[in-house]
């Protein structure tokens, strides 16, 4: 009887097309992500004591940046980025 709840679970779940087990793993690898993006960036603006102004400057550009170097890995530019499929 798992097995049937365990397949039921991971079938094509209707309009969406999408599994629930790869959707909780795209929000899994979405939140490591951000998380490995931001929590630098907080540790060293505490220990440095900047503002919060300026940690948020700092945190917006690294999205920012993070951002770019997705679109250069997805469309590479000359032969910078490796023309990934998302």
């Amino acid at each position: 009887m798992k097995s049937n709840a365990k397949s039921a679970l991971t079938t094509f779940t209707g309009w969406t097309g999408v599994c629930w087990e790869s959707d909780s793993l795209r929000l899994t690898a979405c939140a490591a992500m951000f998380v490995a993006n931001l929590t630098p960036i907080v540790i060293v603006t505490a220990a440095a004591g900047l503002e919060t102004s300026q940690t948020a400057a700092l945190i917006q550009n690294a999205m920012f940046i993070a951002g770019v170097a997705t679109l250069i890995q997805l469309y590479p530019v000359w032969r910078i980025g490796a023309k990934l499929q998302s």
